[in-house]
């Protein structure tokens, strides 16, 4: 059982991993919160050779963080005791991200629920050309607080209704930047 306050990072798609990766050594090793990846388990389907899930492991192995998958909203609810926070990377109201906007709308209220921008091109902050063909011109988030890359003046698929949620903290990459040189795994294949 994890103590009262919790970190909890919802896991859905594989570029979630490297950008709530540098989040959990923080609230880990800085803050001294028990962390939780919280893994949907289409995630495994979507890691066709393993590599992520390896990662997911490690993360782990060097946090101590507990790892937990869950199929549906209810299973991520019961996940969810005590207090905390809860960071997702791929989080909106559009359909390759209702797995955690749905656990974001279900979450308890002792939860502060954060979304994290993923890319430079990222849906609700600033979506490129196909995004918007294919979605409209915004899309919204379950999220108390939205963190981006930069400032409201570049996000050009910010809702009016969710600016007021908005902290500008830059990307979460150069939380923890690599100082040596980065060894390939020789079991992964080759891409």
């Amino acid at each position: 059982m994890l103590r009262d306050r919790t970190a909890v990072f919802l896991i859905n798609l594989v570029q979630d991993v490297n950008i709530v990766r540098p989040l959990v050594f923080m609230a880990t090793r800085d803050f001294g919160l028990d962390a939780m990846l919280l893994v949907s388990t289409k995630f495994s389907g979507r890691d066709l050779f393993g590599i992520w899930q390896a990662e997911l492991y490690e993360i782990c192995d060097q946090t101590g963080a507990k790892l937990e998958f869950f199929s549906n909203d209810w299973e991520a609810h019961q996940q969810l005791s005590g207090e905390g926070l809860i960071f997702a990377a791929s989080e909106s109201h559009l359909p390759n991200h209702m797995t955690t906007h749905s656990v974001f709308l279900h979450a308890p209220p002792s939860y502060l629920r954060v979304t994290l921008q993923h890319g430079f091109e990222c849906v609700g902050f600033r979506h490129s050309a196909d995004h918007v063909r294919a979605h409209g011109k915004t899309a919204s988030f379950g999220a108390d607080i939205i963190c981006s890359w930069y400032g409201d003046d570049q996000l050009t698929s910010m809702a009016g209704s969710q600016r007021s949620k908005l902290l500008v903290t830059g990307p979460t990459a150069v939380l923890q930047m690599r100082s040596g040189c980065v060894e390939r795994d020789e079991s992964f294949p080759r891409i």
